[in-house]
């Protein structure tokens, strides 16, 4: 049968042949529903009959006699109980529970002792009779507590001495013992003052070595420089590091070659040689400009670009001033030649700005007293005036000191409305409802509001009529039943949905609507597993479907019928998987399962299967990261260039060290310096990046804006230039 298809007038057909709107909820639910969701309910129901119930003090309580308690009550005959709790004030509530019996529990010792012999441990009795429990924890001064708990086994194990030792005597270092047998080597170490864990690890050996000079020494001659030492031999690297103090270092990487070249004024000078400006040896040998620019204290910058031509022409007063008079305003000389407009501008305390402009005409009219009173003249109201000629307006308003506003407002009238109460009456008489008057007269509305408290607004609605019912608690829970999701009570009954969000009912109200929204994800989930064999498959294939079903708990109920993935791993199975690799972290990456077989296992399986691997562990120090960073002009390229070494200084904590030596280089960048170099450029996009030691130096002291307005000045020029060639053409 084909779906129909239902309009206003189908709709308010069906509504026609039922006196209430859960009757034709009932009876004609397709016609409900489809006037629910075009919005037609409110049209469709206006014949109905709104159906309160009347209670009573005497109906409430024989519907309470029929029930012992107030939850049992109100979950049985959920109306009795709202009405009577509305009228808790009038004692209602009180009246109809006198018969009842309290729900809480008054715990004695007798009854927490009845109550805890039932087990025989403590976590037992806490997870299946919490609340006595509680009691007697709460009474632990009493000692009830030690009383009901004193036959019950205690769960953790009570290690000796003896027995601690007779485990340690098992394996030869620390480390093997806290792996092996974890729960000794804790009972232990808990008793480490009464000197258990001393006596238990006498025999052992020490897990580290100790390194010697000359084994130090024998290590670093295999290697030519410091970083393959430290990738290579890195205990060996480290222990002569840590005795750096000691000289160790120094006499371990003496034939080493260093990593970094060592820049001398020659080669910085031979290098700037080969290039005519600052950007053109910045680009074509990046080290050797900032090498020089590194040491411009000691004259070596200034040496180096002594023979290269300057970037940016040095204005004079006359070139601006010939510039200045090919112009009548000041916009037409900033967009025609704005190389002068500016070197004037930034030498506008000197005075060179006022000259350059001074035969110009002004961009804006220069309005006088006179003219504004002839234009408002024109106009009997302020609100006309502003409408009528806003720049004569705001003219006079900005010389309101000066007495030019009162002046030219003098003559108007005022167009605020000075409401009475004979006028708020008289408005209010015009409407039928609070809700149509607000809408069509809002001013006297509100007048007659904010005299509330004279009584103003109480004596203008008394023959007004509210457009939506009062509701309750009650009936709000009504209204939220007859809905399968928010949005649709929200649409159908707003005057409802209100009053629950201002009253904080709406977890009350939409109990049933979470739990069909629970539903719908529990289906959802369900269907979506059937598409897989095993749990790692579904999160691979399905992650959205997977992660509600962990946050809703449906995890277990929806992978009933999925393969477990888990293999009983032997030391045998684990060797051969592990050698497979190469490091511990490729193999737990490739293979999970095993990796973990291993670690768990209590028999040394782990160290057995990695004995052939390579640690490549890097332990960085604050002089390693520090040098790291030297060989960068911006700490966002170290970060991007070396991520361990930031990454090693950030856990750390050794970034304020970094960052105040990334700042001492800006520190020495000057104004002119910055806009020397934004002035090599047409694109601010190409100049403005986070490499650019001059651009990170005027975005830190706030020159950027100028160098930005240096830059559209270049495109700017460059445009007209353009377009003058175009001309010719």
């Amino acid at each position: 049968m084909p779906k129909r298809k239902w309009t206003l007038e189908n709709c308010k057909a069906s509504a026609a042949n039922y006196s209430t709107r859960s009757a034709w909820k009932k009876g004609e639910g397709s016609a409900y529903t489809a006037a629910v969701k075009n919005k037609w309910v409110n049209e469709c129901c206006l014949h109905m009959d709104t159906v309160f119930e009347e209670w009573t003090l005497a109906r409430c309580i024989t519907s309470a006699k029929r029930y012992g308690t107030k939850r049992e009550w109100e979950a049985c005959d959920r109306k009795a109980y709202q009405a009577a709790k509305r009228r808790k004030s009038k004692g209602w509530l009180e009246a109809c529970c006198q018969h009842m019996t309290p729900k809480i529990i008054r715990w004695t010792l007798d009854m927490c002792l009845s109550s805890a012999k039932k087990y025989q441990t403590k976590s037992e009795w806490q997870r299946s009779e919490p609340k006595a429990y509680d009691a007697a924890i709460r009474h632990r001064e009493e000692s009830w507590f030690e009383q009901c708990v004193a036959h019950m086994k205690p769960a953790q194990k009570q290690w000796t001495l003896e027995e601690c030792l007779e485990s340690a005597r098992r394996y030869r270092t620390k480390n093997d013992w806290s792996n092996g047998d974890q729960n000794a080597y804790s009972a232990a170490w808990r008793n480490k003052a009464d000197g258990w864990f001393a006596r238990c690890v006498a025999h052992m050996e020490p897990s580290r070595r100790n390194w010697t000079l000359e084994e130090c020494l024998e290590s670093a001659r295999q290697y030519d420089t410091r970083e393959a030492w430290r990738k290579g031999d890195r205990k060996a690297h480290y222990a002569a590091y840590s005795r750096k103090e000691e000289g160790w270092f120094e006499q371990c990487v003496a034939h080493m070659k260093p990593t970094r070249k060592q820049w001398t004024f020659e080669e910085c000078l031979k290098s700037a040689r080969q290039y005519d400006t600052r950007r053109a040896w910045k680009k074509g040998d990046h080290r050797a400009f900032f090498t020089a620019y590194s040491r411009k204290d000691k004259g070596w910058l200034e040496q180096c670009i002594a023979h290269m031509k300057p970037a940016r022409k040095q204005w004079t007063l006359e070139e601006c001033l010939e510039s200045a008079r090919r112009y009548d305003t000041r916009k037409s000389w900033r967009e025609g030649d704005y190389r002068a407009y500016y070197a004037a501008y930034y030498r506008k305390e000197k005075g060179w700005l006022e000259q350059c402009v001074a035969h110009m005409k002004p961009a804006c009219k220069q309005w006088l007293l006179k003219e504004c009173l002839e234009s408002a003249l024109r106009y009997n109201t302020r609100g006309a005036w502003q409408k009528g000629d806003r720049r004569a307006y705001a003219i006079a308003y900005s010389k309101k000191e000066k007495g030019w506003f009162e002046q030219c407002v003098a003559h108007m009238e005022s167009s605020i409305t000075r409401w009475t109460f004979d006028l708020c009456l008289a408005s209010a008489k015009k409407f039928n409802t609070i809700s149509e008057w607000r809408s069509h007269d809002r001013d006297a509305y509100y007048a007659a509001l904010r005299n509330k408290d004279k009584g103003w607004f109480d004596k203008c609605t008394t023959h007004l009529k509210y457009a939506y019912a009062r509701h309750t608690d009650a009936s709000c829970i009504r209204s939220a039943l007859k809905y399968s999701s928010r949005e649709e009570w929200k649409n159908s009954d707003l005057a409802a949905f209100n009053y629950a969000v201002k009253n904080g009912l709406m977890k009350k109200c939409c109990k049933h609507i979470v739990d069909i929204y629970r539903a719908n994800i529990l289906k959802e989930c369900k269907l979506s597993a059937l598409e897989y064999q095993t749990r790692i498959e579904w999160r691979n294939g399905d992650k959205r479907t997977y992660r509600f079903a962990i946050y809703y708990g449906f995890l277990d109920e929806c992978t009933q019928h999925m393969t477990s993935f888990r293999k009983d791993h032997t030391l045998e199975s684990c060797m051969a998987s592990a050698k497979r690799y190469t490091t511990k972290m490729d193999w737990h990456n490739e293979d999970y399962l095993a990796y973990k077989a291993a670690q768990k296992n209590k028999d040394g399986w782990l160290e057995k299967c990695t004995a052939h691997m390579d640690v490549i562990n890097i332990i960085w120090t604050l002089d390693e990261c520090m040098a790291s960073a030297r060989n960068f002009i911006t700490i966002s390229e170290w970060r991007r260039e070396e991520p361990k070494a930031y990454a090693a200084a950030s856990s750390n904590r050794w970034l304020d060290a970094i960052y105040r030596y990334f700042n001492s280089l800006l520190d020495t960048i000057t104004f002119d310096e910055c806009i020397q170099d934004a002035a090599d450029f047409d694109n601010w996009s190409e100049w403005a990046k986070s490499d650019n030691l001059f651009y990170v130096a005027a975005k830190s002291k706030s020159w950027a804006f100028i160098c930005k307005d240096v830059i559209i000045g270049n495109t700017v020029q460059k445009w007209n230039k353009n377009k003058n060639l175009k001309r010719a053409d």
